[in-house]
């Protein structure tokens, strides 16, 4: 895994590697750390009206960090968080293809090793790799269970993490404190509407730009909303955040569309350790700012659901139109001037003599069939309004009825 840490930071980021190093190679663990390079970042300060005032120079290390946690035959795969109406399974290794049964989401706070049941915050999920055997056990136990200190599984895990947000200039955005569930997804929405939604991978992810919101929430639906924007950190000029005003943040709609994501998400099955990790989080109502990005996601699988209904009510609704087309015309005579109601291509095949296109041309509720060597200019398929056509056959497919045409001209 590779890793952006600025300068300032990378002295201290050393001091912790170093000493992750020197306890894996006790427990006969591997681990990397390794630098791979220098870059500089340059970040252009501007006024309220574009113009760039001044330039910022942030030097980074791209670091490339690697390991296991595994002492003979077993794997420390997964910390779990408990709550009382779940767990959060937070996996050690992200790359890892280990399958985590599903029985943990809602496990008892109890070690498997011992029998103890307790009141702990923590679990820690072992894997066998001989027998494929998991266990949950506690901190006390894991040393006796696999021969691992949790102090050092919990070094390890914790200390991948803030490397995540070394490439933060905003060091608030580490505060460990828990955030309102609802506040979160309010800005996941208000962002995803302006500026679309971006993953882990992208140069600042979404889950980012919400940390920087809930930094300067009391600027938001401030009077001066443009006026201070401008005195907040790069992040948010760099990505646009300025193009907001203050009537997009806290908007009565906001909240109702924050209901329909809750609602949406809280009646999904727990298939995934996604939807089980959302789950919990909802029905709590908090989280912590490590947590952000799984509920930065939510708007955008949302949208994707209501355009799939979206896509599933128009094909039905074309079904529901096209079951009651006829036949057009007589066979062999040709019409002029006939209105189109819509044009879509269908597919396409290769012949000895090229590339045949097969095109629906609606008349009403009629469905004509056109295949053709030519093609039309797809882009331009809503704007046809009329054509010329000869009858070839009649044919059905799949209980529609449908008239086979040839010679089409289109105006």
């Amino acid at each position: 895994m590779e890793f952006k840490i600025y300068e300032n930071m990378m002295e201290t980021v050393n001091k912790k590697m170093e000493k992750l190093k020197r306890k894996a190679d006790k427990l006969g663990c591997d681990f990397i750390f390794e630098v791979k390079g220098k870059d500089v970042e340059v970040v252009k300060e501007k006024d309220i009206s574009g113009h760039v005032v001044s330039k910022k120079y942030y030097p980074y290390f791209i670091v490339e960090v690697d390991g296991t946690i595994k002492v003979g035959d077993y794997e420390t795969v997964a910390v779990m968080d408990m709550f009382p109406n779940g767990n959060i399974i937070r996996r050690i290794n992200k790359d890892s293809d280990i399958e985590i049964p599903e029985r943990f989401r809602t496990s008892e706070n109890i070690c498997e090793h011992c029998g103890t049941k307790r009141q702990r915050k923590n679990l820690y999920i072992v894997y066998n790799s001989k027998t494929g055997d998991f266990k949950q056990v506690g901190s006390d136990c894991l040393l006796v269970y696999t021969g691992l200190n949790p102090a050092w599984v919990a070094s390890f895990y914790d200390c991948l993490h803030e490397l995540e947000d070394c490439g933060s200039t905003d060091t608030r955005m580490r505060v460990p404190y828990r955030y309102d569930v609802r506040e979160v997804l309010g800005y996941a929405v208000e962002i995803v509407e302006k500026l679309g939604y971006f993953n882990a991978n992208s140069d600042v992810p979404t889950k980012n730009l919400i940390r920087e919101m809930l930094c300067h929430r009391e600027m938001l639906c401030h009077i001066d909303f443009d006026k201070r924007i401008m005195n907040v950190n790069n992040t948010l000029r760099k990505y646009h955040i300025s193009e907001f005003t203050r009537k997009d943040f806290c908007k009565d709609e906001t909240e109702e569309k924050v209901d329909r994501i809750i609602e949406y998400y809280k009646n999904l099955d727990d298939t995934t350790e996604f939807i089980n990790n959302i789950k919990i989080m909802l029905n709590a109502g908090y989280c912590e700012c490590r947590q952000i990005g799984y509920l930065a996601y939510l708007p955008e699988g949302y949208g994707r659901y209501i355009e799939r209904l979206k896509v599933q009510a128009e094909r039905e609704k074309q079904n529901a139109e096209m079951k009651k087309s006829e036949h057009y015309g007589e066979i062999g005579k040709r019409y002029r001037n006939i209105p189109v109601t819509s044009v879509r291509y269908l597919t396409g095949y290769g012949t000895d003599y090229g590339w045949t296109s097969i095109y629906q041309i609606m008349v009403g509720t009629n469905v004509l069939i056109w295949k053709t060597s030519t093609g039309l200019n797809d882009e331009k398929l809503d704007e046809l309004k009329e054509f010329d056509f000869s009858v070839k056959e009649f044919s059905e497919f799949r209980g529609v009825k449908q008239t086979v045409v040839t010679r089409c001209k289109f105006r």
